[in-house]
């Protein structure tokens, strides 16, 4: 049950927010909840019903974790947070890591001395696993207060955000389903909701899913790709990539704004960046933020001296790699961008220079090295991704190839989507206003994407989904 499919949209959302509402409205907050995580548990199940069990385990264990991290007079409680944390950590990787660990062994020593099987990945472990990671560690510091236990599952179970983010805190989300005021119907929440959603809908039908069917054939057959090919497939992705995931997240916010919860941003028009570090503030958000908090600074942050500091840099961003995917084009990937925030660093910091780039070329090197760095996240292999970035940037050797006209009509894309990239708001930022004239164009919008686009064809995976 994808955000994007008709059951869910005509079916499974309509019943969850009308039945919570409902249940408001007779004054049983609490069964409300219940409500809430009983349908985002079986929104989990629909997807993945085979690891139901280990995500329902994982709560488990982690609240009890927070339980004991919680209490004043319990003494170890920093061995309690290692032991939590590590148990996440094995959980992941055990489920994520052991075929890619296995693989690679097997592959440097060019025999089969780990056989393993094929272990399949619980659904949205990559997500469930940093949000509750994230709970324990805020509840050792003292920053997330003890909950019941009924607000804590629902948090991490919450299914606007179950899957594929954003990454939320304990803190954040908790002290909304403990405000009873959720519970009563907003209209001007729900009609800004609507807006969101459709928005989020229209980047993924429209724009995502046009572009995936052009990107894959290139992706796939690298070696028929001309210079122009290639510069079309780089840039194709970038696009699909960001409007797929982006869409997701605001259909996540969208979905909370019907029930009256604050879903936090995870995208700020990224694209607009003028440096690596501007892009990773306003790219995946929340993400960025779990590596700052929990990771960066726990290494030492930028306190032990310049060298630390850019280790510390090139190690979160490798970790981000890996957390991405299984695979050594995800580790190439979060290593590029580890090696340019460290030369940004570099740049900004040590040599202390007063030269300052010209904004124009600021983005122009800071977007083509997002775009480059994406043809790895993209590629089945690391031989792939080299091709296709040899063929961009070293046109000679292409030049017998024939221009494809799918591509041509991709790199048209390309085009308006920079352009709507630069020029456009975050979703969310857009000033809204409730009206009836809007109310009937969204209307007839959303009824168009549903009716022409979404129904006729199966409902396409959102890039995130496996992660």
């Amino acid at each position: 049950m994808l955000f994007n499919s008709p059951i869910f949209v005509m079916l499974f959302l309509p019943v969850v927010v009308g039945i919570f509402f409902l249940l408001n409205g007779v004054g049983q907050f609490r069964i409300s909840k219940l409500f809430l995580l009983a349908a985002s548990l079986f929104f989990y199940a629909w997807l993945k019903v085979d690891y139901l069990l280990i995500f329902a385990i994982s709560i488990l264990v982690n609240f009890a974790f927070g339980h004991i991290l919680s209490s004043e007079s319990f003494q170890h409680k920093k061995l309690c947070l290692w032991i939590g944390v590590c148990l996440n950590l094995l959980a992941l990787g055990y489920y994520k890591y052991a075929n890619f660990f296995a693989d690679t062994v097997n592959g440097l020593l060019k025999e089969e001395y780990i056989s393993i099987g094929n272990i399949a990945m619980p659904l949205a472990i990559s997500f469930f696993t940093f949000t509750q990671i994230s709970y324990l560690v805020d509840t050792y510091r003292g920053q997330a207060k003890r909950g019941s236990f009924l607000d804590y599952a629902l948090f991490v179970s919450f299914f606007p955000k179950l899957i594929q983010g954003p990454i939320a805190r304990y803190g954040d989300m908790v002290s909304q389903f403990e405000d009873k005021s959720i519970g009563r119907f907003n209209s001007e929440n729900f009609s800004r909701g609507l807006f969101v959603f459709t928005m989020g809908l229209a980047k993924k039908v429209l724009i995502a899913d046009y572009m995936a069917a052009l990107v894959a054939p290139a992706f796939a057959d690298p070696q028929s790709l001309g210079c122009i090919d290639a510069w079309a497939a780089s840039l194709g992705y970038t696009f699909q990539l960001y409007f797929d995931f982006s869409g997701y997240c605001d259909m996540a916010c969208g979905i909370g704004m019907f029930l009256n919860i604050r879903i936090p941003i995870n995208f700020n028009s990224p694209y607009k960046a003028l440096s690596i570090q501007d892009f990773w503030r306003r790219w995946h958000i929340t993400l960025s933020s779990f590596l700052r908090d929990y990771m960066y600074i726990p290494l030492g942050g930028s306190r032990k001296g310049q060298g630390r500091t850019l280790f510390n840099l090139l190690a979160v961003f490798l970790l981000c790699g890996l957390w991405h995917g299984a695979g050594w084009t995800f580790v190439v990937w979060g290593g590029l961008h580890g090696l340019a925030s460290a030369i940004h660093r570099v740049w900004s910091k040590i040599l202390n220079t007063p030269v300052k780039m010209p904004k124009v070329l600021a983005w122009f090197i800071t977007f083509n090295f997002v775009n480059a760095a994406w043809v790895f996240f993209r590629a089945d292999s690391i031989s792939t991704a080299v091709e296709i970035l040899r063929r961009m940037y070293l046109p000679f050797e292409a030049a017998n190839q024939v221009f494809d006209k799918d591509l041509n009509k991709l790199l048209l894309c390309c085009a308006g989507c920079l352009l709507l990239c630069l020029l456009s708001k975050n979703t969310l930022e857009i000033k809204f206003k409730p009206s009836l004239p809007l109310a009937i164009a969204l209307g007839v919008f959303f009824a168009f994407l549903l009716t022409c686009i979404v129904y006729p064809e199966q409902a396409s995976p959102f890039i995130y989904f496996n992660f």
